[in-house]
């Protein structure tokens, strides 16, 4: 079974409600939100259905926040929470021994339940991720098999370049990520 995480950090997304409303619909039973302690009154509609977990009582072994040099005003932080949100997944699989991760961005609506449609379809230990070039990556949807492997990619993280150039120069270094199929 995949647990699907949701990541909401410093900006509350409105639209991340819509979201998590239609996961339910979809009969989805364990879904994650990693937020702020000072936002999970806003997730007060969907408590009783959804986990949240305090991103202020996570570790983060590779210290993004310190070591980022990616630009902390543009939209709110735009281009650093982008990026920050797997290092705080990592944090939180590791934290809690979660495997099988589904993450999806809060803007992005499935129209089906990843236990019914996606079993079988990640055959190795490896991140999956869908790539619109051979050197970008749309984080739209990610699955993540576990915190080790997901520690062997983000060891060759630049913390000067956003997720979307990041994962594919990886991809090319580890092999480690592999393209998420998004269609037959």
């Amino acid at each position: 079974m995949f647990s699907l995480v949701l990541v909401c950090l410093d900006n509350f997304q409105e639209y991340i409600l819509t979201n998590i409303a239609q996961l339910l619909r979809l009969g989805h039973t364990e879904i994650y939100v990693l937020t702020n302690e000072h936002l999970f009154p806003e997730f007060e509609p969907f408590a009783p259905f959804l986990k949240l977990v305090s991103v202020e009582k996570l570790d983060d072994p590779f210290d993004f926040k310190g070591r980022s040099t990616l630009d902390k005003g543009f939209r709110g932080g735009f281009w650093f929470h982008t990026s920050a949100r797997f290092f705080v997944i990592h944090a939180f699989m590791r934290k809690y021994g979660v495997k099988d991760v589904i993450h999806i961005e809060n803007d992005v609506l499935l129209y089906y339940n990843v236990n019914e449609e996606l079993i079988g379809t990640f055959t190795e230990q490896k991140l999956y991720i869908p790539f619109d070039t051979f050197e970008r990556n749309i984080a739209s949807i990610v699955y993540i098999p576990d915190s080790d492997i997901f520690s062997k990619i983000l060891e060759h993280y630049d913390f000067g370049k956003n997720d979307m150039c990041n994962f594919s120069e990886i991809r090319k270094r580890t092999g480690l990520i592999q393209n998420l199929p998004i269609f037959v």
